[in-house]
C-alpha cells in the first residue's frame, strides 16, 4: 500500500469520526429541544383530593425542560388521588410519585363508602380474621357474644325461674346481628393496609423483598345507619364477631332453597336478626322509649 492511499483511508476514517460525533451530538440536541406532551395544572390541587379532568392540561414542553417523574399523559393522573401533605400549585408539573391511586390511600375504604353506608369498626384476631382470609370487599355476617345474668334476663322476657334452666347464673349469648356487611378495608397493628400489593422485584443487592403479610387487627365495615346503632349498642354489652359463609339468608331465598327470611331459615340453635337486636336493646337505654319531645321541645314522659 503506498503513501498516497494510507493518506486517503486515514482521512476517510477521520470523517466518519467527526460525522459520527457530529451526528450524536446533532441526535442528542435535537432529542432535548424537540417538544414533548407533559401534564401541567391548571389551578391548585389541595392534598387528598381527585384529580379530575377539567384540574389539568396538556402542554408541549422541550424535553430537556421536563422534570423527572412527571406525568406525560392524562391517564395517568385522571381518578388518582394528591397523596396527604403534597398540594400542587397552579401551572405545575406534576410527580407521579406524589399521586396514588384510591386503594392505595390510608382512608381508602372509607372514600369507597356509598350513600346511606356509614363505617363501622370491628376488632379482630388470628381466629376472627380466619388466619387473614377476609380481604376487602368481602361481605361477612356479624354476630353478638355477650355474657347474661339468667335471672335477670327471665325476668325481662317474662319467663318464670328462667334462671333454672341452666347450671349457672351467667348464660352465654350468640346470636346474629346483621348481616351481609361489606368490609372496606383491613388494617394492621399499625394501621397498614394488610392486603396493599408487595413488590416482588429483587433489590439491587440481589436480596428478595419481605412478603410477609402482618396480622389483621382492624376491619372497617360498611352498614347503614339502623346496623350502626344497633352494633354501637351491641359492642356496649359485648364483642361483635365476624363470620362468613357460602351463601347468605338472601341469596338461599332468592335460589328458593328456603320459602322466606322465617326462623326457618335459622337453625333452631342459633338466634336469628329479629331476637338478637330485641335482646341488644333489653341491654341499653334508649331515652325514645321512656321520653318524648313536645312541639316546644320540653321533655316529656310517655
Amino acid at each position: 500500500m503506498n503513501f498516497n492511499n494510507k493518506k486517503l483511508i486515514a482521512g476517510t476514517i477521520a470523517l466518519g469520526a467527526v460525522a459520527s460525533v457530529w451526528g450524536y451530538t446533532y441526535m442528542q440536541t435535537e432529542s432535548k429541544v424537540k417538544p414533548v406532551k407533559a401534564i401541567v395544572t391548571k389551578q391548585d390541587i389541595a392534598p387528598h383530593t381527585k384529580i379530575t379532568e377539567d384540574m389539568i392540561l396538556e402542554k408541549e414542553f422541550p424535553m430537556s425542560g421536563i422534570p423527572p417523574k412527571s406525568a406525560l399523559k392524562k391517564e395517568d393522573v385522571v381518578g388518582k388521588w394528591t397523596k396527604d401533605g403534597y398540594g400542587i400549585a397552579k401551572n405545575s408539573y406534576m410527580n407521579v410519585s406524589k399521586i396514588a391511586k384510591q386503594e392505595e390511600l390510608p382512608d381508602a375504604g372509607v372514600i369507597s363508602l356509598k350513600p346511606g353506608e356509614y363505617a363501622f369498626p370491628v376488632l379482630v384476631d388470628l381466629e376472627t380474621s380466619n388466619g387473614n382470609a377476609i380481604v376487602p370487599n368481602t361481605y361477612v355476617d356479624l354476630y353478638f357474644a355477650t355474657n347474661l345474668e339468667a335471672e335477670k334476663l327471665g325476668k325481662v322476657v317474662g319467663i318464670a325461674d328462667l334462671d333454672k334452666k341452666f347450671i349457672s347464673e351467667s348464660v352465654k349469648f350468640f346470636g346474629l346481628a346483621a348481616k351481609k356487611a361489606r368490609v372496606v378495608s383491613v388494617k394492621d397493628s399499625t394501621t397498614s393496609d394488610v392486603f396493599n400489593a408487595v413488590p416482588n422485584t429483587q433489590a439491587a443487592d440481589g436480596k428478595q423483598p419481605s412478603n410477609t403479610r402482618k396480622q389483621a387487627r382492624l376491619y372497617t365495615i360498611a352498614v347503614d345507619k339502623d346496623a350502626l346503632q344497633v352494633l354501637n349498642k351491641a359492642k356496649l354489652n359485648g364483642k361483635i364477631i365476624p363470620i362468613t359463609s357460602g351463601q347468605s339468608y338472601e341469596d338461599l331465598i332468592k335460589d328458593k332453597k328456603v320459602a322466606n327470611l322465617t326462623d326457618e331459615t335459622t337453625p333452631a340453635s342459633m338466634s336469628n336478626e329479629a331476637l338478637t337486636r330485641n335482646i341488644i336493646e333489653m341491654l341499653t337505654y334508649n331515652p325514645q322509649h321512656f321520653f318524648k319531645v313536645d312541639e316546644k321541645g320540653n321533655l316529656q314522659k310517655k
